[in-house]
């Protein structure tokens, strides 16, 4: 009789798994990539035919008239543009994007851009969101990417784009 209380122990946690499963399966979901935007941004057509504007998940690329913004703009475009992609929506911006991890065939779509040197990874929205092993991928491959001088980090010290993006506000808002 002492074990019965430990089996319903494990019996709660059993049914509570299972009514979760059908939860998890449903999270990624299917799309085909319609237009790049920039480097992080894109729009895509659900598996139901609705267009949706998409910002890829913990990393921040540069702006398109920054410098790289068009090759990092293009070098997603290059892997994803009219590709079937997997898609897993974390959050939703200010700006009405979701927020999501897309992947193409068994690549990490976020990560690779991070790698070929096209974008920083965001650790400050990362380290809320995004899992430890994920999250130290990601830290990973930027430092590669920086130690290599892959794409953006040709450069001695390029402009973040939360750092452009923050001197463009401030000269509008001193523009008369």
């Amino acid at each position: 009789m002492k074990m019965l209380p430990f089996l319903s122990g494990y019996l709660k946690a059993a049914l509570l798994l299972c009514c979760c499963l059908p939860v998890w399966a449903q999270a990624a979901e299917q799309g085909e990539v319609v237009r790049v935007w920039d480097g992080d941004t894109l729009h895509l057509r659900d598996a139901d035919g609705r267009r949706r504007k998409i910002r890829l998940a913990d990393i921040d690329a540069p702006e398109i008239k920054q410098a790289e913004g068009r090759a990092c703009r293009d070098r997603l475009a290059g892997h994803l543009l009219y590709r079937q992609v997997r898609f897993e929506v974390v959050a939703q911006d200010r700006y009405g994007r979701e927020v999501a991890r897309i992947w193409q065939g068994g690549d990490d779509a976020n990560l690779r851009q991070i790698a070929e040197g096209c974008a920083w990874h965001d650790r400050r929205r990362a380290a809320r969101r995004q899992p430890p092993e994920q999250y130290a991928r990601y830290a990973a491959a930027e430092q590669e990417a920086r130690w290599q001088r892959s794409g953006l980090w040709q450069r001695p010290r390029p402009q973040a784009p939360w750092q452009y993006r923050r001197r463009q506000a401030q000269r509008r808002a001193d523009s008369p």
